[in-house]
């Protein structure tokens, strides 16, 4: 990993200097600069970066997560906590907050679980099963936010939405997990969503005749569309009601 700094020049423009490189021994996974006071992400804004000009400064450092292991530097020296994972590699990670606790690092693993670690001591905090709802083949390709959503694979056309701090918000008699409180909680309060109405006829399928597709006739036209629009699906939720 190669630190570089980057300095105002003379001419209104940046310039990048090397600054320090650090060894990894594994493929990265993720890369996540943390401002160290704050604990929140340090990204280099339009703020941040003009703020150069001025003396302003992040106390930053940065996590690196591998399949084995995890380690935090403060860069460009290689120095701080470094965790090793014992009997299972990692899939992939983040960096989450969560409401009134701070910021934690939350790892999908290939052992069936999701973990959270403590920052910056990278101590467990909290450990639960995902291997009944997720596709393990596929857990590399899974989404970490940063409020703690999980959008994963759980099969080959289907994907799940949870949350691992458990906020009590499902789509339809599904489960979630709860890390701080070491709860596995299953609910059957029914959601009242669904992706269809059975009640509704679905127009047909647009057709033509080979002539009319000879000549160049549009297999669907605005009135067709206008036509399936008015197929609406009631009581459909936005997504953001569940995040």
């Amino acid at each position: 990993m190669a630190t570089f700094k980057v300095l105002p020049a003379s001419n209104g423009t940046y310039t990048a200097v090397l600054a320090g490189v650090s060894n990894v021994e594994d493929k990265v996974i993720n890369l996540i600069p943390l401002d160290a006071e704050s604990g929140g992400h340090a990204l280099a804004t339009p703020s941040v970066v003009g703020g150069l000009r001025s003396g302003a400064k992040v106390n930053g450092v940065v996590i690196a997560v591998t399949p084995s292991g995890c380690r935090i530097f403060k860069p460009p020296t290689s120095k701080g906590a470094h965790k090793s994972w014992d009997d299972y590699l990692c899939d992939s990670a983040a960096v989450v907050k969560s409401e009134g606790r701070g910021y934690s690092l939350v790892g999908l693993f290939g052992d069936g679980t999701v973990r959270a670690f403590s920052i910056p001591g990278l101590k467990e905090i909290g450990c639960e099963r995902i291997d009944h709802i997720a596709d393990m083949r596929r857990l590399s390709e899974a989404c970490i936010t940063p409020t703690g959503s999980v959008m994963t694979w759980v099969s080959p056309s289907q994907i799940a939405l949870f949350n691992v701090w458990g906020p009590g918000r499902r789509l339809y008699d599904f489960q979630f997990m709860d890390l701080h409180h070491h709860a596995n909680i299953l609910r059957r309060a029914v959601s009242q969503d669904r992706l269809y109405n059975p009640e509704k006829v679905i127009p047909p399928r647009p057709t033509i005749t080979n002539i009319q597709w000879i000549s160049g006739t549009q297999y669907v036209s605005p009135a067709d569309m206008d036509l399936l629009s008015t197929w609406r699906v009631p009581h459909l939720q936005p997504v953001s009601k569940y995040l």
